[in-house]
């Protein structure tokens, strides 16, 4: 199996800076780092087409895809527990995007490679 994470130009330059993908604070959620295992996702269904706060309105998440390079530090998002942790509100507006079973989830930093 493979899983990606995926960012705009700006996404991409902290993220090479470090050479890893950080987990962000999402309200009512925790702090999470979010992968996919499409290596194509549908831009909607996968949420790249949401804004990034404090961007620009044509910031489009989806520009650059980096690759995990530590499996290990991933899980499903649905079998997570910090699923089971977050709020029923963030839940619903999260998933209601279309297809979280693709979704993985992290929350320590996770190594990464462009690609």
């Amino acid at each position: 199996m493979s899983l990606f994470h995926w960012t705009c130009n700006h996404g991409r330059a902290g993220i090479e800076a470090t050479g890893t993908v950080e987990p962000r604070l999402i309200l009512g959620l925790g702090w999470l780092a979010w992968f996919t295992t499409e290596p194509h996702p549908y831009p909607e269904r996968t949420g790249l087409l949401h804004v990034c706060p404090g961007s620009p309105t044509d910031c489009y998440r989806g520009a650059w895809r980096f690759v995990v390079e530590e499996l290990d530090k991933c899980h499903s998002w649905l079998q997570s527990t910090e699923r089971e942790k977050a709020e029923e509100r963030a839940i619903i507006d999260i998933e209601r995007l279309g297809d979280p079973w693709n979704w993985y989830v992290a929350s320590e930093p996770v190594k990464v490679r462009l690609g």
